[in-house]
């Protein structure tokens, strides 16, 4: 007996190897012969036909699996016995009561009395805020006061001639940068056209005036 269910076994196995081999060579001979055909409609440019093949081809090397395992643990065998089978699962993934209700109010009550210390969230010192302003302030003050010194090179470097305009603008950028200006204050300003007056003086720099351009101008009898 053992020995007739071993020689069925060997004989099963050869024919199912026949099959798979018969199936492979098949399917080898379909795919070429499909091959040929699009070929065909490419040559004829029929491209109409040759597009709806290709698509075809898609279509069908796709892989679809619809039947599934139901709750009994047997396979579906059509789509109704499918989508009957996904009704059920997820029916019993809704009604799940897995999880004790007392234990979800208790967890809840607790995250919302926790305390957060100010240590825990970095909360900034007085000492640090007052720093941030200070910087903030300073930053703001510089800026306008490149303004203003732009304004203020500008205005004195028009009331020059032309030749002394570019001597005008290097010196008050000299003094702005040896000071650290705060352009802000008004008494500062008036220290800075003081030093900017002697500079140009020192530079021989002569407004373009017209009592300078009178007496600097020659006579003729």
């Amino acid at each position: 007996m053992k020995n007739g269910a071993e020689e069925e076994r060997k004989e099963y196995a050869d024919k199912r190897r026949e099959v798979k081999k018969l199936i492979k060579n098949t399917r080898e001979k379909w795919i070429e012969n499909e091959m040929v055909k699009i070929e065909d409609e490419g040559r004829n440019r029929n491209s109409k036909k040759f597009y709806q093949m290709i698509n075809k081809r898609k279509i069908n090397n796709e892989i679809t699996v619809n039947n599934i395992k139901n709750k009994a643990g047997q396979v579906t065998e059509n789509e109704e016995q499918t989508k009957t089978a996904w009704t059920e699962h997820f029916k019993e993934l809704l009604t799940e009561t897995s999880i004790n209700e007392t234990e979800l109010v208790k967890t809840t009550e607790n995250e919302n009395n926790i305390s957060i210390d100010d240590e825990e969230i970095g909360r900034p010192t007085k000492e640090e805020v007052l720093k941030i302003i200070n910087s903030a302030a300073h930053a703001q003050m510089e800026v306008t006061g490149s303004f203003q010194m732009i304004k203020l090179t500008s205005s004195i470097a028009i009331s020059c001639s032309k030749k002394n305009r570019r001597k005008t603008k290097i010196c008050v950028t000299k003094i702005y940068i040896n000071q650290a200006p705060d352009l802000m204050n008004i008494s500062h300003c008036q220290k800075l056209l003081h030093q900017i007056a002697i500079q140009m003086n020192q530079s021989q720099i002569v407004p373009n005036s017209p009592t300078a351009d009178h007496k600097s101008r020659p006579r003729y009898n």
